[in-house]
């Protein structure tokens, strides 16, 4: 409204809207282990920083993912970081994400690691040999699961040092793998496998 003050002039106030908007948010994560070994506990540690202009901590939830499926409940940050241990992650590469919901002062944010899980190889165990009659022969082995192997030949035993890798392999879901190679080459010749 107006206000009176004399007849020599008049003030007027004019109302504003004042828009007060979140501030951003930067999460990480990070691992206790990176890379881990299979079965091994992992911690995961989120952390969630104020962006400039904004200096107070946010506070709120964070959860986090491992390959898109949910790891856990959601976990509450405490002075900004917020933990989670996982025993069973899958060996390979594991893609870990966390992401935060945001708080009344903050918008959410997220971020992801790449988890290694190296798997243990058992030692290997050779199957059988196959002759394949096309002048072939086809070796299967047994180990771990996911695990590299190395096959190794020899055509002497007696020169035990002679053992050469002719290839790598990762044993299957079953934990089997195999090895084919011609004999054109080779009249005798002796098949082992050893981890790398």
């Amino acid at each position: 409204g107006a206000l009176s003050a004399g007849a020599n002039y008049n003030l007027t106030f004019v109302g504003a809207n004042f828009t007060i908007s979140p501030a951003s948010s930067a999460t990480t994560v990070a691992s206790s282990m990176n890379p881990s070994t299979q079965g091994s506990n992992v911690t995961f540690t989120a952390s969630v920083t104020p962006l400039a202009p904004a200096i107070t901590t946010p506070t709120g939830n964070v959860q986090f993912y491992t390959n898109g499926v949910l790891l856990g409940d959601l976990v509450p940050l405490i002075s900004g970081a917020a933990s989670i241990s996982a025993a069973a992650l899958a060996p390979g590469s594991n893609t870990v994400t966390v992401a935060y919901a945001g708080d009344g002062n903050f918008d959410g944010s997220s971020n992801s690691l790449v988890q290694v899980v190296n798997v243990i190889a058992q030692t290997p165990s050779a199957l059988g040999v196959a002759a394949n009659g096309d002048g072939t022969i086809t070796v299967t082995f047994q180990g771990t699961p996911g695990a590299k192997y190395l096959v190794q030949a020899v055509s002497d035993l007696g020169q035990s040092a002679g053992w050469e890798s002719v290839s790598t392999n990762t044993a299957g879901p079953d934990g089997r793998w195999t090895f084919t190679e011609s004999m054109a080459a080779h009249a005798q010749r002796y098949y082992r496998s050893a981890t790398p």
